[in-house]
């Protein structure tokens, strides 16, 4: 759900070198304010195999969350990260460098070993994440409401299950912009 002005994301500052900014899944004060669970390599790669050990990424650098991010296209495109991205999933099909049913899914790792050390920071209100489970509980009215983009990553969508195991604030502002689904098949859960 974007709540901000898309100006402000798309004037993200990414430094030169970098080929995109995303939300750094250790920012400090998200983390420990809110007592959201900084994730690491570790959390997403197979480090006891010798691809990714070769790799010299420390376990326990921080990654960062690839739901919303910005980029220089033209920088993406020099940087030939679309043939990245599909390399290291190739060989993850082979090697089973990444798991596929872990909390990474298939696109976040990849896009962690290509973007390592290339990326610059977004403003952590551009992606309020964890709405979609238990982390998310932890954000508080005043948080959210200055919040600019709202993902509901995680099992728990306002649009699909019960609501047990989500922050009420965040489904009050969701149903505040819910419009109804013409064809029926999306509906409140309330």
């Amino acid at each position: 759900l974007v709540l901000g002005d898309i100006q402000e994301l798309f004037d993200t500052w990414i430094a030169p070198g970098h080929l995109a900014a995303f939300d750094n899944n250790c920012n400090k004060d998200v983390v420990e304010r809110f007592k959201v669970y900084p994730t690491s390599y570790k959390s997403y790669f197979n480090y006891s195999h010798p691809i990714i050990r070769k790799l010299g990424i420390p376990p326990l650098t921080c990654g960062f969350n690839a739901g919303v991010y910005v980029t220089n296209i033209y920088a993406w495109v020099n940087a030939r990260v679309t043939k990245q991205l599909e390399y290291w999933t190739r060989l993850n099909q082979k090697e089973i460098l990444y798991g596929v049913n872990s909390a990474s899914g298939v696109t976040q790792p990849p896009m962690l070993l290509v973007f390592h050390n290339r990326y610059s920071a977004i403003d952590s209100l551009w992606h309020v994440r964890h709405l979609g489970g238990r982390q998310g509980l932890h954000y508080d009215e005043d948080y959210l409401q200055r919040a600019r983009l709202l993902h509901w990553n995680g099992n728990y969508k306002p649009w699909q299950k019960p609501l047990e195991n989500v922050n009420p604030i965040a489904i009050k502002m969701w149903e505040k912009y819910y419009v109804p689904d013409p064809t029926g098949k999306y509906t409140l859960s309330r």
